[in-house]
């Protein structure tokens, strides 16, 4: 999946990555760092791989817009995630336990 646009969240830990493919993956620190370099898959599971050896995982994908993911953006929490596509439409994202997250509202409206 090629990666459109991301967003930190305020405490640095998770990131999340608008994607071509209509998906947005959350992505969560075993280590922190501020600089990424590299996307690998090992053992079915998408990593980053950071500038000293850090490494994140892939702890959720997010699926519901048509098409391409433009842009995503974490609330000042951290406990909600916008995001919006191609599709004109803005999805807004409700994160629950162990890492899944709810879509609670749906906003269209959008002509361009």
């Amino acid at each position: 999946r090629t990666i459109r646009a991301l967003d930190w969240d305020a405490s640095g830990t998770r990131i999340a990555t608008a994607s071509f493919d209509g998906t947005t993956a959350i992505w969560l620190a075993r280590v922190l760092s501020a600089k990424t370099f590299g996307l690998y898959l090992f053992f079915f599971a998408w990593y980053l791989v950071c500038e000293k050896g850090e490494e994140w995982e892939c702890v959720s994908t997010l699926e519901g817009h048509e098409n391409e993911v433009k842009s995503v953006a974490w609330n000042p929490a951290g406990a909600m995630l916008a995001t919006c596509g191609r599709d004109k439409t803005v999805w807004i994202w409700e994160m629950q336990p162990d890492h899944e997250f709810e879509c609670v509202s749906v906003l269209q409206g959008h002509s361009q």
